[in-house]
């Protein structure tokens, strides 16, 4: 067959659907002319998979055969949600400047085509007739076609000539695309430092990378042309090849293996070698390789397998040195116990153990293995302490016992190893005396500062007092007090050392006694600006070095009802109002720390002047309060601060409130630890009142403090109630309550106290704090069974707890930090 009657019956069983659509609309007598004119189109279409020259003899065979003076072919790209139009050829070449009006028609109408399924737009400009077809969803078919226009059913017969033209563009980007992709994986392939082939079903070698030619070609020569994989082997490694190709062949996708490569210089290479199947419709058409120096890896495995047979030779040894090792990691065992059973793990490590006997001197001491005999047959190792000798390690052997040279080097080596382990034991007992010492020495310290700090809680007959410090370390730089003068004087004081630990808390000790003295000069403590810059003056002078402090002082006058406090460079006092929850800040005034300057005089309008109001509390804290971080590094700040007081807390006890902020960073996860962490709280006292129906009563943590405390709860509820069922119900839970706490929290300790708030209205509520130990509250039990089991059992413990869950008929238990509450009700 001609290649004029090949093309003819393509063109007829391709395209016929064109020239069925002409042969239907055309009526003219030129009928074959125009067959010819399509025919000729549609041999230019498709005839190269080369996207430039099938589109240039494509249009070119569109513009000449349809008597076109310009057209373009225009490819359709989404980017970002936007149409965008690109010629990908143009006759003429330069069309956007010749045809730059039709450029804007193609861009405002081409969307119609492309995106509304339109397969033609005509319109017409001056003389000239243009048209914007359908290429399918690969883009646009510009013509623009002088004098006259195309006629209809020759635009119809076009459609099916357009839509494999676009089929033709499509084909020829992913022949592109295939192209460059596979010089890309060329191009990575030839990058890796493995070695990758390819080969067909036939073993034939059908891709090499360059890492390979460089592996396995000589040095002089370029003439590394394989055939097979097979010559990439060594022969005896060929019959492993066979069957991992068996493998895949059976199903297998991918398969490993250790092998041996040849080099053209002969050169063995030891690889791991991955085969997987490369599929074509389903079926495998050859293989895909990767074969990994492993050169190192097996190095590593001989020295490894050396070594195993070297240790192997002498396990009896290493048996030894464990051993004893193993003794010294057992943090419980005493030099002496080591050294009692690790004479007697060194016989077994020589030849004929059971004549072996061991023998180790220490320091005036002796141990002996089990069955011990001197012979004149021994050798010995000196064991040494800082290089001083503290001792030897001795065995002895039957005389015709000839001692081998690694036995010698193991008694040797225990030497040095007992010497290390006495060496390490003596100083980590040095070191354990010495921390212990400081220890206690920090105990001491830490109670002498507790001892000059006030209680938790005090209950003064005017002023309510709390407090909650806690040191970044033992003992810290925050100092604080509540001292009363006279009867209608009370002075509040906190400030922070700059440092921490022991020299800020030394520091401290001494600040709080020149505060003490400073104090009974005449009257000076009612003028807040004249006590911190005598202050000032002399910690500057006589104390402070490089430390610095910050300090708010604050003049609690009752007969004003006024608070006159100065801050020298102190956060600010904070006011919480018990009535309608809200927190603020004291004006902000104040001047430098102590410690910056030394003849520094502190102003008194820089005074701050605050009415002392009932339903108030007064709220002082050091920057550990504010300064903490939570776990995602984010700070409280000040206006944190203001904001959890202000929303998350309620209500305002002063009894609780410091334990309570703190409970809260506590639980959010903030870190309180990092600095020195110090709240006060104080307010008048609002149970002093006769008409009040709350009193708090503080009792010393002692059994014979319980019953006369109980007592005096009974009467309180008698004197305000007239109920004797209920004033005996509550002494009884009093007085069971505190034993119960003495007993289990605070273990019979008398240097603290508990502190009990009753409370009535509708019920009768009695709340006890204490700072003891965490200790659980046993389950309510059935009260009948209960105590016929206890009088059974002739007992006289656990009725306490069971006789309160008789009484009340609420209960509730919490711990905030290192304080206990726990609050019962009893039903009136």
């Amino acid at each position: 067959m001609s290649t004029a009657e090949k093309r003819d019956t393509k063109f007829k069983s391709s395209d016929t659907s064109a020239l069925t659509s002409f042969d239907k609309s055309s009526e003219s007598s030129s009928d074959n002319e125009l067959l010819q004119i399509f025919y000729e189109i549609s041999l230019a279409i498709g005839d190269s998979l080369v996207q430039r020259t099938m589109l240039s003899k494509s249009l070119s065979t569109y513009l000449k055969k349809l008597e076109c003076s310009m057209g373009a072919v225009i490819q359709a790209k989404t980017e970002g949600g936007t149409l965008n139009f690109d010629i990908a050829y143009s006759i003429p070449r330069n069309f956007e400047r010749q045809a730059s009006d039709y450029e804007e028609i193609i861009r405002k109408q081409g969307p119609e085509v492309a995106k509304e399924g339109l397969d033609v737009i005509k319109g017409k400009r001056g003389d000239n007739y243009y048209y914007i077809m359908s290429l399918s969803d690969i883009g646009l078919l510009f013509l623009l076609k002088p004098q006259a226009p195309l006629e209809d059913h020759i635009i119809d017969a076009l459609r099916p000539l357009n839509t494999k033209l676009g089929k033709a563009f499509r084909a020829c980007l992913q022949s592109e695309a295939y192209i460059q992709n596979n010089q890309q994986f060329m191009q990575m392939t030839n990058m890796l430092p493995g070695i990758l082939f390819e080969i067909d079903t036939s073993k034939r070698i059908t891709f090499i990378n360059k890492r390979t030619y460089e592996i396995f070609k000589t040095i002089d020569s370029d003439q590394f042309k394989p055939k097979t994989i097979y010559e990439l082997f060594k022969k005896d490694e060929i019959p492993k090849l066979d069957d991992l190709f068996r493998n895949i062949e059976e199903g297998t996708a991918l398969v490993s293996a250790d092998s041996w490569m040849q080099t053209m210089r002969g050169t063995l290479l030891p690889v791991s070698l991955n085969l997987s199947p490369i599929n074509r419709d389903q079926q495998i058409v050859g293989f895909r390789g990767i074969a990994t120096d492993i050169s190192e890896r097996i190095k590593y495995e001989n020295k490894q397998k050396q070594l195993l047979k070297k240790l192997s030779e002498n396990i009896r040894e290493m048996n030894c040195l464990y051993g004893i090792s193993r003794l010294t990691s057992d943090s419980d065992l005493s030099l002496d116990e080591i050294f009692n059973e690790g004479v007697n793990i060194i016989p077994g490590s020589f030849e004929k153990e059971d004549l072996i006997s061991a023998e180790i001197k220490f320091q005036n001491q002796r141990y002996e293995s089990r069955d011990f005999h001197s012979t004149e047959n021994w050798i010995y190792s000196d064991i040494f302490i800082n290089g001083e000798k503290a001792g030897s390690v001795s065995v002895f052997a039957p005389e015709d016992y000839a001692f081998h040279k690694h036995e010698k080097e193991l008694l040797e080596a225990l030497g040095h190893q007992f010497g290390n382990i006495a060496s390490k034991m003596t100083i980590e007992e040095e070191r354990t005396r010495l921390y212990n010492n400081l220890m206690e020495d920090l105990d001491t310290a830490q109670s002498v500062q507790n001892f000059l700090l006030p209680a938790w809680f005090i209950n003064d007959d005017d002023i309510l007092f709390s407090s909650d410090y806690s040191p970044s370390s033992k003992i810290g730089g925050d100092l604080f007090d509540m001292i009363r003068l006279d009867n209608d004087s009370y002075v509040m004081y906190i400030g922070d050392i700059s440092g921490h630990g022991v020299q800020a808390a030394l520091t401290m000790t001494a600040v709080k006694s020149i505060i003490n003295m400073t104090l009974e000069q005449d009257d000076i403590y009612k003028h807040p600006e004249k006590v911190i810059s005598t202050l000032n003056s002399f910690l500057s002078k006589e104390l402070f070095d490089e430390n610095y402090m910050t300090f708010l002082y604050a003049y609690v006058d009752l007969k004003e009802n006024m608070i006159h406090s100065l801050s020298a460079g102190h956060p600010p006092a904070m006011l919480l109002d018990q009535k309608t929850g809200t927190a603020d800040f004291f004006e902000a005034k104040g001047s430098i720390p102590l410690g910056w300057v030394d003849d520094y005089e502190y102003k008194a309008e820089d005074v701050v002047h605050i009415p002392l109001e009932e339903h108030k509390l007064y709220m002082l804290y050091t920057d550990g309060l504010f300064e903490c971080s939570n776990n995602r590094g984010k700070q409280l700040g000040m206006d944190g601060l203001k904001s959890v007081l202000n929303n998350e807390i309620d209500p305002f006890s002063v009894i609780s409130l410091p334990h309570v902020i703190r409970d809260y960073l506590v639980e959010r996860d903030f870190d309180i630890s990092e600095d020195d962490f110090t709240t006060i709280a104080f307010c008048r006292n609002p149970y002093t009142r006769p008409e009040s129906n709350t009193k708090l009563f503080r009792v010393q943590a002692s059994i014979e403090s319980t019953m006369p405390k109980a007592e005096e709860c009974e009467t309180f509820i008698m004197e305000k109630t007239a109920n004797s069922i209920a004033a005996l119900q509550t002494k009884l839970v009093v007085n069971e309550f505190l034993n119960n706490i003495i007993e289990h929290g605070l273990h019979k300790v008398s240097k603290t106290f508990i502190l009990i708030e009753v409370h009535i209205e509708d019920d009768i509520q009695l709340i006890f704090r204490d700072k003891g130990m965490e200790w659980e509250m046993p389950a309510r039990k059935d009260p009948e069974n209960f105590f016929k089991e206890q009088n059974k059992a002739s007992a006289d413990r656990g009725r306490g707890i069971q006789m309160i869950y008789g009484v009340v008929n609420q209960f509730s238990r919490k711990r905030m930090n290192d304080m206990n509450t726990t609050v019962f009700t009893i039903s009136r």
